[in-house]
C-alpha cells in the first residue's frame, strides 16, 4: 500500500491558500469562484503550481477574464504571467508581472513568433474557448511534436 501523506501534504497546503487579497476592483472576475474551495475551483491550484517556480515565464492560454492569470501571478511574483486570448472583451487586473496579449497561438504565425519562450516555459495552462478539447489537443500535440519538456494543464482535453 502506498502512502498517501505527500499528497495529503500538497491538498493541504492547496486547501489552505488565501486568495482573497488579490481581488481587484473593476475586473470582470468573479470573486466567489476565484476564492473558492480547492476541488471545485482551479484557481488556488494554479496559484500553488506557479509558487513551484521562480523567475520563469508561465503561459495562459485562454484569458478570458483573467483570473487564471491572477491566480498564476500570485504563486510567485518573480515569474512572468504571458496571457493570451484572440481578444480582451473584459477589464482586466493590472498586476506588474503579467503581461496580456492577443496573437493567436493556434496559428503558425503565433507559434513561430512565441516558439523559444513556449518551449522554454516549464507551465502552460490551457483553458481556450470553445470548451470541447479539440483546440488544446492540437496545441498539445504541437507542444509534443517540438519536444516541449515543461509542465502543462489542460482543462477540457480528448486525451
Amino acid at each position: 500500500m502506498t502512502s498517501t501523506k505527500p499528497l495529503d501534504s500538497v491538498l493541504s497546503s492547496v486547501q489552505m491558500l488565501d486568495l482573497s487579497s488579490l481581488r481587484r476592483e473593476g475586473t470582470a472576475i468573479n470573486w466567489d469562484e476565484f476564492v473558492g474551495p480547492a476541488g471545485k475551483e482551479h484557481y488556488k491550484l494554479l496559484t500553488w503550481l506557479a509558487s513551484l517556480y521562480s523567475g520563469r515565464d508561465i503561459f495562459d492560454i485562454g484569458t478570458h477574464r483573467g483570473a487564471s492569470a491572477l491566480a498564476l501571478a500570485n504563486g510567485n511574483t518573480s515569474n512572468h504571467i504571458y496571457s493570451f486570448d484572440l481578444e480582451h472583451k473584459y477589464p482586466l487586473a493590472t498586476v506588474g508581472n503579467i503581461s496580456y496579449h492577443t496573437d493567436d497561438l493556434m496559428s503558425a504565425d503565433g507559434q513561430a513568433i512565441w516558439r523559444e519562450k513556449l518551449l522554454g516555459s516549464p507551465f502552460i495552462f490551457l483553458d481556450i474557448d470553445p470548451h470541447e478539447g479539440t483546440r488544446e489537443y492540437e496545441f498539445y500535440r504541437w507542444l509534443k511534436a517540438n519536444d516541449y519538456r515543461g509542465f502543462r494543464s489542460e482543462e477540457h482535453t480528448s486525451e
